[in-house]
């Protein structure tokens, strides 16, 4: 009983992760565009790292000696980018 009970939570915990997981890749997809038109470069996802703070994503991509930082939110909206120099 206990081990049904406990597949049970991990059901609803993996189902309630989706959302997450979905708007993820649709912000990955948002940062690889607006990278590949800014910078005429193909951008690879597994260049990109991100973290999010006070709801906003922020992604990090190292190209050319450069770290592009891109800010979006929840929806999709970039809020500004910037580009650091290592």
């Amino acid at each position: 009983m206990k081990k049904i009970i406990i597949l049970l939570l991990f059901f609803v915990l993996s189902c309630t992760q989706v959302d997450g997981i979905r708007l993820r890749k649709k912000l990955y997809a948002t940062n690889k565009e607006y990278l590949e038109q800014k910078n005429q470069k193909k951008v690879d996802n597994k260049d990109v790292g991100f973290y999010v703070k006070n709801g906003i994503f922020h992604f990090v991509t190292m190209q050319n000696g450069k770290q592009y930082e891109v800010r979006i939110d929840k929806e999709g909206k970039i809020l500004d980018s910037k580009i650091g120099g290592y």
